[in-house]
């Protein structure tokens, strides 16, 4: 799990959290005592350190006594709690472009949150990594996916909402609660102790038209959001600024050298090795890392074989990914495929 004593998230986690509770019959004195003290009222413009948001969700639900409370706070969200993000997605022309933005975008809320949409010719996947150990992480990630599923149904046209149904929810935590309550937050089945948490739907949804598509106001939001993107890219540790630029790229053949992406960032070649040293690590370690999470997201996909994998992903040969694939997980492709089908006991996944 990852060290989270120096990420942040946006102080709009407080609002959404306060916003829900105050659903419950709770004492709002007591709900103000847990509450952190804020800088005004414009919450968009704040960030707090994640463990203190963390402990604010934790302990708010507890006082609801609400083991959901992320579940069901995801299901009544509505999409103004996102201020300018909300304006970006309103004005989308597909549901598709809608989420990709969230992939894209989604971790200026939080440091620690990292989102991917795959697509595939029949089914999809959209997908959510959370590596941070803290009780309230499963609120979060419940959060996060119930949400995707209740703004989506706000950003199309009201004839197109019942179709907004995904086929299942997987979860690598436990339940906190009977099946039957997630399911009924997401009209699906939900399945639990699996290896990523994932929302998967049938492709054809992504070509939903929005109900109010804007490209004027699309793309004037979109170039606010990329100088926050920027800015906010600028201030952090040069190791996340290279995992955000190559995350970014299609596929790892796509990658830039050291040198083009040095030139990217702004700094030169040597002062880049140099800055990743201080912080502990490599571009090689970087792409290595990079490449290991990709890896186990398609052995656990399993729409490709091994062959294709290891040529999606820039190796030689099968034979040169499987003695990589190896030293970082400790077992072959094969076995981690076959340990990663519904059913399997859950692996835990290590970083590199």
């Amino acid at each position: 799990m990852a060290v989270i004593q120096d990420r942040e998230a946006s102080a709009l986690y407080i609002g959404i959290a306060r916003q829900h509770a105050l659903s419950h019959p709770i004492s709002t004195h007591a709900l103000d005592a847990l509450t952190p003290e804020l800088d005004g009222n414009d919450l968009a413009e704040q960030t707090l350190p994640l463990t203190g948001i963390l402990d604010f969700w934790q302990q708010t639900a507890d006082l609801c006594a609400a083991p959901t409370f992320g579940l069901q706070a995801g299901n009544q969200c509505h999409l103004s709690v996102y201020g300018l993000f909300s304006h970006l997605l309103m004005s989308c022309p597909t549901l598709h472009r809608a989420l990709q933005l969230g992939a894209d975008y989604l971790h200026l809320l939080n440091e620690a949150l990292e989102t991917r949409l795959d697509i595939g010719p029949d089914e999809s996947t959209y997908s959510l990594t959370y590596p941070v150990d803290h009780p309230g992480a499963r609120h979060h990630i419940e959060f996060h996916l119930a949400s995707v599923v209740q703004l989506g149904r706000q950003i199309v046209r009201q004839k197109e909402r019942a179709r907004l149904r995904p086929r299942r929810i997987e979860f690598c935590h436990g339940p906190a609660a009977a099946k039957e309550q997630y399911e009924k937050v997401f009209d699906c089945e939900v399945a639990f102790g699996k290896p990523r948490n994932q929302m998967v739907f049938s492709t054809e949804l992504l070509e939903i038209p929005g109900h109010t598509p804007n490209s004027g106001l699309y793309g004037h939001m979109l170039k606010l959001l990329e100088a926050i993107r920027d800015h906010r890219r600028s201030q952090k540790p040069f190791r996340s600024r290279v995992c955000e630029t190559l995350n970014h790229q299609q596929s790892t053949s796509t990658w830039p050298t050291l040198e083009a992406l040095a030139h990217e960032l702004g700094v030169s070649p040597s002062s880049l090795k140099r800055k990743l040293k201080q912080e502990q690590t490599s571009y090689q370690e970087i792409c290595d890392d990079l490449r290991y999470k990709q890896a186990r997201r398609m052995l656990t996909a399993k729409r490709l074989a091994i062959g294709e994998i290891a040529h999606q992903l820039g190796f030689s040969s099968p034979a040169s990914f499987s003695r990589s694939f190896k030293r970082w997980s400790g077992m072959a492709p094969h076995d981690y495929a076959i340990q990663a089908k519904p059913g399997a006991p859950h692996m835990q996944e290590s970083p590199l």
